[in-house]
């Protein structure tokens, strides 16, 4: 998927473009732990399944996706890769 999909879908998911609005927390959620992060953290939920994305200095970029189930493990490896790819990103 090239960069610019990645934006439209994240702006997709993250607008209600009728209102306008952002979608509600049950749909889609900042997931960042502190204020001062820089590089912030969304989780876009549905019934069972969930999508991890950060927004980066260079645009949106969608990590992983998961499952209800497995929501605290795949947050921890969702964090995990975004440390990974700001250590690339600070070479």
């Amino acid at each position: 998927m090239s960069g610019g999909c990645i934006h439209v879908f994240f702006l997709f998911c993250c607008k209600d473009d009728a209102n306008n609005k952002l979608l509600p927390k049950t749909k889609f959620r900042d997931i960042t732990i502190s204020k001062k992060e820089k590089i912030k953290e969304y989780e876009f939920k549905s019934k069972h399944l969930r999508v991890y994305a950060i927004k980066a200095p260079n645009g949106k970029v969608i990590i992983m996706g998961g499952y209800k189930s497995t929501q605290k493990k795949d947050i921890k490896k969702f964090r995990s890769i975004k440390s990974n790819y700001i250590n690339t990103l600070e070479k």
